[in-house]
């Protein structure tokens, strides 16, 4: 598998993983318009570090997710941005694994009030895997 299949194939997977963490949840690639209200995820960047050894390159990829919800649904940004943490413990890319290193990554939980007049709360993911 080439490195964009393989990029393409972790993102997809997370992208699965955090539509099946709650039956009405919406996924988005990017951010949606503002007229979308309650519970959402949106997908960031996927980025590859690539570590050449003698014999071959080892890649380590680091992604973020976003959990997003309205003033009154911390406990459920709370519990989708953990529920997509702990299902991205370890995930099949074709003939590989990418494997979340759990000491590097982190889940915040975040006061937003970047859009006027408004207060949301924010999950926010950000994970790195070894490729095995």
């Amino acid at each position: 598998m080439n490195n964009v299949a393989l990029e393409q194939g972790l993102f997809d997977a997370i992208f699965t993983i955090a539509k099946e963490t709650k039956s009405d949840l919406k996924v988005y690639t990017a951010l949606p318009p503002l007229s979308v209200k309650g519970l959402f995820v949106v997908m960031g960047e996927v980025r590859e570090l690539p570590m050449p050894t003698k014999t071959h390159v080892k890649r380590k990829f680091f992604t973020s997710i976003n959990v997003w919800g309205d003033y009154n649904q911390r406990f459920d940004v709370s519990n989708i941005a953990q529920g997509i943490f702990s299902q991205c413990y370890e995930i099949k890319i074709g003939e590989q694994v990418a494997k979340l290193r759990k000491a590097a990554s982190t889940k915040r939980i975040i006061n937003d009030t970047s859009v006027e007049n408004t207060s949301l709360w924010r999950g926010l993911l950000e994970l790195e895997f070894d490729i095995i």
